[in-house]
């Protein structure tokens, strides 16, 4: 993508990690782990879950609210926390299925969802039917937040991968059984930030608001993130002695909003595990029995899980990128007072 880009003073090839970053009123000053170093008006750290300028915005706000005796704990934002669930992943050809078992359910549909007490695995057919998607997660809800020992993301064995869904329908077992070099996933995320902004100094992406793949949004949450950032950036009304301000109003936007799908998507995959606090956890009933074999607890308790589940997908239906950049353009005519500009 470098290459497809138009010469520009402004852009630059891709550095090696950010060490820390020297914030000073005009200008912020960045050191690279090759030991370069670049200066900026601006400094946007879209540099992932594991943000380095993530770290050093809160470590510095934190030591300024020592200073001013202000309790808060702003360290604990600077790491991401483990969620006490792993996902599984892999993408193979559907023809070394299809050779075996012609009609599995992942041929026939283009994506499907088993669950079980602690564990689910989804399939999504790709590449117009050629190839298949394997995600499955296991979750233990007691190790939340706990530290995780290990690579976040490490090669696994189909024997491990098998083991865990062991007790899963024979069909989904053949689908495992065909996965092809098999990854497992420690997923992380950060905490609700209570900002991401400061000076002129802002956190967009994973570096902000990194979420579990529940809901597939993650991805496309950074893109909202830079689109209304990359619109106010660019208004007729920002100017470098107002930035600040303008960052605040990409803060206030965005932010919130980001959090929240992220907080959604953590409390879903929860839900789809049967794990969720307050809500059916699967236990089976042999009273009031239906032809399934179905008690009349369990329907009415997954009514409810269902309920909740779709509930966790209600802010899709909130207008997305557009409104969002028209609340921020308003705000940020509001706060600069050029309601008529």
């Amino acid at each position: 993508m470098p290459q497809s880009l138009p010469p520009s003073p402004a852009f630059r090839q891709p550095k090696p990690m950010i060490i820390p970053y020297f914030h000073l009123a005009i200008f912020s000053s960045v050191i690279f782990s090759d030991g370069t170093t670049a200066t900026a008006d601006v400094l946007l750290g879209a540099d992932g879950i594991r943000s380095a300028v993530r770290k050093t915005m809160f470590e510095a706000a934190s030591e300024e609210s020592d200073n001013t005796n202000d309790n808060a704990d702003l360290k604990q934002y600077i790491d991401a926390t483990w969620t006490g669930m792993v996902i599984y992943r892999s993408i193979f050809p559907a023809e070394n299925l299809r050779k075996v078992d012609p009609e599995n359910l992942s041929l026939r549909e283009a994506t499907s969802v088993t669950y079980r007490k602690g564990y689910y695995s989804r399939y999504l057919s790709i590449a117009n039917g050629t190839l298949i998607n394997v995600a499955a997660v296991v979750g233990d809800s007691s190790l939340a937040g706990t530290h995780y020992e290990g690579n976040w993301v490490m090669d696994a064995t189909h024997d491990e991968l098998l083991g865990c869904f062991d007790n899963f329908e024979p069909e989904v077992k053949t689908l495992l059984q065909h996965c092809e070099n098999p990854s497992r996933w420690a997923l992380h995320v950060v905490k609700e930030l209570p900002f991401c902004v400061r000076g002129r100094v802002a956190l967009l992406g994973d570096a902000s608001h990194a979420m579990t793949p529940h809901l597939g949004s993650g991805a496309g949450q950074a893109i909202e993130d830079a689109f209304v950032l990359g619109r106010l950036l660019a208004h007729p009304l920002t100017t470098l002695a107002n930035m600040p301000d303008v960052l605040r109003v990409y803060q206030d936007v965005r932010l919130p909003f980001g959090t929240s799908v992220a907080s959604n998507a953590f409390a879903l995959g929860w839900m789809l595990m049967f794990m969720a606090p307050e809500y059916y956890d699967g236990t089976r009933k042999e009273e009031n029995l239906d032809d399934r074999g179905v008690s009349a607890f369990e329907k009415d308790e997954m009514d409810k899980l269902k309920q909740a589940i779709l509930k966790r997908w209600d802010w899709m239906e909130m207008g997305g990128a557009l409104d969002e950049w028209k609340q921020a353009e308003g705000r940020l005519r509001d706060k600069l007072g050029a309601h008529d500009a």
